[in-house]
């Protein structure tokens, strides 16, 4: 055996490269055409193309370091600070998981009671114990099973923060979660006052906003948002707000890229910035914090600009799919909570049959064309619009669910072929190309006996939807 061929995961990675055309899933970065008319294309294009310059271990004095900055780091973590408005923002390389612990592990320790939200990232629930066992899960609200969607259960939450208080067992820090990537985002707005007010002895909360960071320059949701609410809460009530945000889930950064966000009193910002010092890796990646500093320039000079477009475009498939296509539909959201909003940015599709499942079409998308999806269940798939998406996968996107239904459709065929009733439409087995049904004529037996026929010897079965006369 060729030793190169042991090169199993960059083998792979170079195949599945070579087929991925474009991805609704996360990582905007992927999508790199999509910087084309950005001012900052010429700064993304040199750190990609030139990423080994980037890829260095000089530190101080010549460099900075992360861990204790003292240069250009701590002057690109104060840029951040001033775009986010907050009292600190540290870069993470590691991730959010990282984030998260150094959050907690900040706020937390071992006399701590915490109440939290059931629904918040798995390394909240990992790291938690390890700094104290008085820990309370809430369990969410379930709002469409079928989908996993589900919100914080506000009531309950409330109610244990009260009945703690009055019982003269407080808790004093608070975990929440303010955005799903299912698409339902929690109106920060609505919700952090009256968690705050609810209990007298409540010092710390930590809101896990890791899917959330583009909202933060999205015109019309950003006053939804933790960052946005968190700076005038935390000095009325004297309470620390720590705000975690994964930046390589929706702004054009490098993978692993992690903001984690402070409001609050110099004993907490100082004690932050120490358990950063602690728990981060002293060799972190200069291309993901290059990424990273990219990153929250573009999204506060052409944040809102793409966040519109990524709206635009997804409003743009969902009429798609309910207009042109049978085989699939969209659900129809309703914001009528007044404590939650449905993401504009997410598109769920359903399957009208069960000649698939979830999983087989987002193979098929995969697989035949090239698309990227992560969620999936039963009897729906999950598109994440997010700034690198562009007209050109829009387009994508649009011709292969219309190829699947045309090739496939044909397992549904009875639905609308009822024999005596007229077809609007064109359907054409492939070979030969010779349409047996078209716009305005009658089904008849003999018909649908040449279509069953046509089931078996065709490589496909081809169905146009025409205006009915």
């Amino acid at each position: 055996m060729d030793s190169f061929d042991q090169l199993y995961f960059f083998n792979d990675l170079r195949r599945i490269s070579n087929l991925n055309k474009s991805s609704f899933h996360v990582l905007p970065i992927q999508n790199i055409e999509s910087l084309d008319k950005s001012k900052f294309k010429g700064h993304y294009n040199y750190l990609i193309n030139n990423f080994i310059k980037f890829e260095k271990t000089i530190t101080q004095p010549f460099f900075d370091s992360l861990v204790c900055p003292s240069k250009q780091l701590k002057m690109s973590m104060e840029m951040a600070k001033k775009v986010f408005g907050t009292d600190t923002t540290l870069y993470v390389t590691c991730g959010s998981s990282l984030s998260n612990q150094i959050a907690v592990s900040s706020l937390c320790n071992k006399k701590s009671k915490v109440l939290a939200q059931k629904g918040i990232h798995q390394s909240l629930h990992f790291n938690l114990p390890m700094i104290t066992k008085n820990i309370t899960y809430i369990e969410d609200i379930e709002v469409c099973r079928e989908r996993q969607v589900t919100k914080l259960d506000l009531n309950t939450f409330i109610t244990t923060l009260k009945d703690a208080e009055n019982e003269g067992k407080p808790y004093d820090t608070v975990i929440i979660n303010s955005q799903t990537y299912e698409g339902l985002l929690t109106k920060i707005d609505e919700v952090l006052e009256y968690i705050i007010t609810s209990s007298k002895s409540l010092k710390n909360i930590l809101i896990d906003e890791a899917w959330g960071a583009w909202t933060s320059f999205d015109e019309k949701l950003k006053k939804h948002t933790a960052i946005f609410n968190a700076k005038n809460l935390s000095k009325k009530y004297n309470i620390n707000i720590l705000v975690t945000h994964s930046a390589h889930k929706s702004l054009f950064s490098f993978r692993q890229s992690s903001l984690l966000h402070a409001f609050g009193s110099d004993e907490c910002i100082k004690h932050l910035h120490d358990t950063h010092f602690k728990l981060h890796t002293t060799s972190p990646s200069y291309p993901i914090i290059s990424s990273m500093e990219l990153s929250v320039l573009h999204a506060n000079k052409e944040g809102n600009l793409y966040s519109s477009n990524a709206a635009k475009l997804a409003s743009k498939l969902k009429e798609f799919v309910n207009v042109n296509l049978e085989l699939f539909s969209t659900y129809h959201d309703q914001d009528n909570n007044k404590n939650t909003i449905w993401d504009p940015t997410k598109v769920w599709i359903k399957i009208n049959d069960n000649i698939f499942s979830g999983s087989q079409i987002r193979n098929i998308l995969f697989d035949d064309y090239g698309i990227y999806l992560s969620r999936f269940n039963k009897s729906s798939i999950l598109f994440n619009f997010h700034y690198g998406i562009t007209e050109k996968c829009v387009q994508g996107l649009m011709d292969a669910l219309s190829s699947i239904e045309r090739k496939h459709l044909i397992s549904n065929f009875k639905i609308s072929l009822e024999e005596n009733k007229k077809y609007y439409g064109f359907i054409i087995p492939y070979p030969p190309g010779i349409p047996l049904l078209i716009p305005g004529q009658e089904i008849s037996e003999s018909i649908i006996d040449k279509i069953n026929l046509a089931k078996i010897n065709s490589t496909s079965l081809i169905f146009i939807k025409e205006e009915e006369i």
